[in-house]
């Protein structure tokens, strides 16, 4: 174990996080973060198909370094996170929620259907050779690609390319399919160690167990407690500054976030004071829930 970063504010330590928890006294972290391995065999690397983010194993030395109603945030991704969230559930977790992280970036690991049957029927097989090479011989338009030559550290290389375009029948009949969406939001699984006692009770001993909600609130915008619907909780923005009743500033934190970019937030509507939002949100003009 290798101390990397030190200071007033925080440390931060380099090794094997199974080794690292090894050495943590129990009961002593608030809280645990972590972006384990997805198990998607992504690029055929072995750190993502080793199984440690599925096994029990894992998130019991979590579970034993936090204090209790520690919460525990773990990244995962669409295709696989149920497992995960059923090896921390096993650890003796209680799920609490599923943050959804929205994204524009990525692009989809989809086989093309089209590239795949031209592969068979010319070549003999659909490996990554043979769809290379027919994409190669067609009469597709040429291009130009810059990557490296061995890997992100390899020297810089230009690679000559084709578009693929379809010869036989059956590839032109199939042309535009695939197997893939692009991903586009990944899972946030959120846990919490068992509270000793109630909640009250737990945060006096330990000091976690609660979520900062006010701290945590999106924009500034001062919003009202809507006096026509006080027990449903109902909040408006439009009323008079001399309301004296409960005031909030800004919105609540959901368990949806997003990066921020404009192939996301363009597909929101505007939901300004007195403006309405899109029919799918169930929200009434001025008010938000």
């Amino acid at each position: 174990m290798n101390q990397y970063i030190s200071n007033d504010h925080y440390k931060i330590y380099q090794g094997s996080m199974l080794n690292l928890l090894e050495v943590i006294e129990p009961n002593t972290i608030d809280s645990v973060v972590t972006d384990p391995p997805y198990e998607l065999n992504f690029m055929n690397k072995g750190w993502d198909r080793s199984g440690i983010a599925f096994q029990k194993e894992t998130w019991d030395k979590c579970y034993e370094v936090l204090k209790p109603g520690g919460y525990l945030l773990a990244f995962g991704g669409s295709r696989t996170f149920h497992r995960i969230a059923v090896a921390i559930e096993d650890a003796g977790f209680e799920i609490r929620d599923v943050i959804m992280w929205v994204y524009g970036s990525g692009f989809p690991k989809s086989h093309d259907i089209s590239k795949a049957l031209e592969a068979t029927l010319l070549k003999g097989n659909s490996h990554s050779k043979s769809l290379r090479q027919v994409e190669q011989d067609g009469d597709g338009e040429p291009y130009t690609l810059k990557g490296k030559n061995n890997g992100i550290l390899g020297e810089d290389r230009t690679y000559y390319r084709k578009k693929f375009e379809p010869s036989t029948e059956e590839a032109k009949q199939w042309q535009g399919w695939g197997t893939a969406l692009k991903p586009a939001y990944e899972p946030i699984i959120v846990a919490r160690k068992p509270l000793k006692g109630t909640v009250a009770q737990n945060v006096l001993k330990y000091g976690v167990g609660a979520i900062n909600i006010d701290e945590c609130r999106v924009g500034e915008e001062e919003r009202f407690l809507d006096p026509a619907t006080p027990q449903k909780g109902t909040f408006n923005a439009s009323f008079d500054s001399d309301y004296d009743g409960k005031t909030f500033n800004g919105r609540f934190p959901a368990n949806f976030i997003h990066d921020g970019s404009d192939e996301v937030t363009s597909k929101f509507p505007s939901t300004e004071a007195g403006g309405t939002p899109g029919r799918s949100q169930g929200l009434r003009p001025g008010r938000w829930r």
